[in-house]
């Protein structure tokens, strides 16, 4: 029998508890971390937050006016220095001339789709956790853990998210802290080499059958 989304959700909400995700202090903050979390930890990400908040360069504005190389300095921390910075230029440029709240959805993934540098999950969680609106943020750890649940997602990005917004209430707070979830979830035990013995979804996962 297939798990019902929303049982999950309410399963590893008890369990866990409200994650309060994204940790940030404005939208443009999560934004610039969206970027910066590509490919590396988040302990890298914070130190290049860190830095870019000590100095004073954690607004739209004055990163728009700042050398390229001088964003990639700060940024250091994080990796992909060259691409990142210019990605984080362009994110800035975007937040400073102001996101239009009356444009719907799909308009706004395009144009932050048109930064080099964004991709789907990218601009997806900036949607979601920056600019409040009901996307939800598919990544490996989503793929990881429903294949193991049987559900059997569909294959590509942008399929596998309809199938989510589909099946589950299209609410932007339980989308963020379903997301969340999900992290917490696959980083403690649902990893690449799971720990099956202890985990919460032991009885109705098929890496145990």
């Amino acid at each position: 029998m297939e798990v019902d989304l929303l049982e999950l959700y309410n399963y590893l909400l008890r369990h866990y508890g409200n994650q309060s995700w994204w940790p940030a202090d404005t939208p443009f903050e999560v934004a610039v971390g969206a970027i910066l979390t590509q490919n590396t930890s988040w302990t890298n990400v914070e130190r290049a937050i860190e830095r870019l908040r000590e100095s004073e360069m954690l607004v739209p504005e004055k990163l728009i006016n700042i050398p390229t190389e001088e964003v990639g300095q700060l940024i250091v921390s994080a990796g992909f220095r060259n691409s990142k910075s210019k990605a984080i230029k362009e994110i800035a440029r975007f937040f400073a001339e102001g996101p239009d709240h009356m444009k719907n959805t799909t308009v706004i993934r395009s144009e932050l789709l048109n930064i080099k540098g964004i991709g789907n999950e990218t601009a997806d969680a900036i949607l979601l956790y920056a600019l409040d609106r009901p996307v939800f943020v598919v990544d490996k750890y989503t793929r990881r853990l429903l294949t193991r649940l049987g559900i059997n997602p569909p294959s590509g990005y942008r399929a596998l998210r309809k199938f989510l917004e589909d099946k589950l209430p299209k609410k932007t707070e339980l989308y963020k802290e379903y997301h969340a979830l999900i992290v917490r979830h696959n980083k403690s035990f649902c990893r690449s080499s799971p720990s099956c013995s202890d985990c919460c979804l032991e009885q109705v996962c098929l890496q145990n059958i």
